[in-house]
């Protein structure tokens, strides 16, 4: 999920994804998977919503996740931007997207809940 190899036979799948279906999954670093996490939803890099942008992972080991969004294209990096965490086993991410536009959501993730927070991936979402 985190690159595209130019060889199909690399992506190690019995039926290899063509290269424009694997431009829209979702960005995920391989940390992701090494703290046991799997995606719920959403399964693709670009979505569309209206004002509420929503993550939700599996979450077994109970990671602490954060997230932030931001504006594309804007450099308003503020605690307004901060996604309001439901954790648990399934953790859900929610962003209340303030006004329409294209926004980037960035997850992190960490053992424990103060101290410091791997980036685990990216989405769009599309107000």
């Amino acid at each position: 999920m985190s690159h595209f190899p130019n060889n199909k036979d690399w992506q190690l799948l019995s039926n290899p994804l063509p290269k424009e279906e694997s431009l829209n999954n979702p960005m995920i670093q391989p940390e992701f998977f090494a703290k046991g996490l799997s995606l719920i939803s959403p399964k693709q890099f670009k979505n569309n919503v209206n004002s509420v942008a929503t993550i939700e992972i599996n979450n077994p080991n109970n990671n602490y996740l954060l997230a932030k969004f931001n504006l594309i294209g804007s450099n308003n990096n503020t605690e307004d931007n901060n996604c309001q965490i439901n954790q648990g086993i399934i953790t859900s991410i929610k962003c209340k997207l303030p006004k329409q536009g294209e926004y980037i959501v960035n997850f992190f993730a960490a053992q424990e809940k103060y101290g410091n927070y791997n980036y685990l991936g990216r989405f769009q979402f599309n107000y």
